[in-house]
């Protein structure tokens, strides 16, 4: 098992870092606070409204320590926010208010637009889904499916 103090950070690392950096930090504070009054809406189902609670307090969770500096922007989490966004299409039909889908739809495709810059072409050997560059120093992608990383090598 690797450790991240073993090896020095991985090329791809460094691109990950570097679109880290261009996180437009008013985006974010509107996505959650869009995506907060979203689950205001009683009608979404409970597990869906609870797989939304659960991604939203973990990107939340980034905003704040972002904002008050505890977290640098290199420490986004790419994987919670793609599910956020896939939980944002879920929810959408059960939201009622047509300017609050029109606020969600717009931020999330703002979201989707940057998370997407994180997307590679190489695929994820266990679920075939594309990966996304790693946030973690010592590999090189991360599956938001299986919430797994993996090294180059691993790859075919």
């Amino acid at each position: 098992m690797k450790n991240e103090f073993d090896e020095k950070p991985t090329k791809n690392y460094e691109k990950f870092k570097a679109i880290a950096l261009e996180l437009d930090i008013v985006a974010l504070v509107n996505f959650t606070s869009v995506i907060a009054r979203a689950l205001l809406t009683e009608n979404i189902p409970k597990e869906i409204k609870e797989m939304m609670e659960y991604h939203y307090n973990e990107v939340d969770d980034f905003k704040k320590d972002l904002v008050v500096s505890l977290s640098t922007k290199e420490d986004i989490p790419i994987v919670s926010i793609n599910w956020l966004l896939e939980d944002v299409q879920k929810v959408l039909p059960y939201v009622g208010d047509a300017l609050l889908q029109k606020e969600l739809i717009e931020s999330a495709e703002l979201f989707r637009n940057y998370i997407n810059r994180f997307l590679t072409e190489k695929k994820c050997p266990r679920c075939k889904t594309l990966l996304f560059l790693s946030d973690l120093p010592q590999y090189d992608y991360v599956c938001s499916e299986c919430d797994e990383n993996f090294d180059n090598f691993e790859l075919k």
